[in-house]
């Protein structure tokens, strides 16, 4: 596996008026996207754009990078500008909005180098390649895990964080809930694979999975909820190999289809249909 760091140009404005995003105060800038791309010695021709979650934790999805490329991908992993501390956590101060043009961008990149691209989205990342793929037919797929589709649903902490990031930054609370379900019940025609940490995410309530699996295309999409492990970064890297792989396999096709939402035990890999609507 070679891995380089390049910069991909993002002209904002462009960006926004060809995914039909709202213009926020900002918008007019060309930003670069601090990238790493991680290439397997030997390649499938497909390609992923990660995105990452409103916590920037660079050593979490370095690995989850390098698992994906492990499978044969070209993976590019880019830094979403703009962090600010709540209370000693770092987070990403950029709104939903910002995150889908980045994302849109490193997957044009991505586009020109790849037969096919992919897009593994992971909290906010996941709500950023969800909204991409309901904007655009480049992706082929998406995996999102641990993804916030109603600020209704969301724990007291991160209720809390988005509070004070809205201090900070004008139409950041608006942007986040102009993207939720709620609002705009839009899901993409691309296979979807939706995953949750069913008890041990902290951050996101485990019915946002449901909500997106419900309004999803028939046949379109998976929805896995994975137990096994508590999902906590680094003690439980397990985890992240999963995800990882499980998206791997998604984009490769030989993912097993269910047709019905199902629980997967991370560290045995057995799988149980879910024995109610919401988990």
């Amino acid at each position: 596996m070679r891995k380089s760091e390049l910069g991909i140009s993002a002209n904002l404005k462009e960006l926004a008026q060809e995914l039909d995003l709202p213009l926020l105060a900002e918008d007019g800038r060309i930003v670069t996207l601090n990238s790493e791309l991680f290439e397997p010695d030997v390649g499938n021709g497909k390609g992923i754009v990660l995105i990452e979650g409103i916590t920037p934790d660079r050593e979490r999805y370095g690995q989850i990078a390098a698992r994906l490329c492990d499978h044969g991908f070209d993976v590019l992993y880019f830094r979403v500008p703009g962090e600010t501390s709540v209370k000693g956590w770092l987070v990403s101060d950029t709104p939903l909005s910002n995150r889908i043009a980045y994302g849109y961008a490193a997957l044009r990149y991505l586009t020109g180098r790849c037969d096919e691209v992919h897009i593994a989205g992971y909290s906010l990342g996941g709500s950023a390649g969800f909204r991409i793929a309901c904007r655009s037919d480049l992706p082929s797929s998406i995996s999102i895990a641990g993804t916030p589709a109603s600020p209704n649903h969301i724990s007291p902490v991160m209720k809390y964080a988005i509070k004070c990031l809205a201090k900070l930054k004008k139409g950041y609370f608006e942007d986040l809930q102009r993207h939720a379900i709620d609002n705009d019940p839009s899901r993409p025609e691309c296979p979807t694979l939706i995953m949750h940490q069913k008890d041990g995410d902290k951050l996101v309530d485990a019915v946002n999975a449901q909500l997106i699996y419900q309004g999803m295309p028939n046949g379109s999409s998976e929805l896995i909820y994975l137990t096994g492990t508590s999902g906590h970064w680094p003690q439980d890297s397990e985890f992240y190999d999963a995800l990882a792989d499980l998206s791997a396999q998604h984009f490769s096709g030989t993912l097993e289809r269910f047709g019905y939402p199902v629980e997967m035990d991370v560290l045995t890999g057995r799988t149980q249909k879910l024995t109610s609507a919401a988990p």
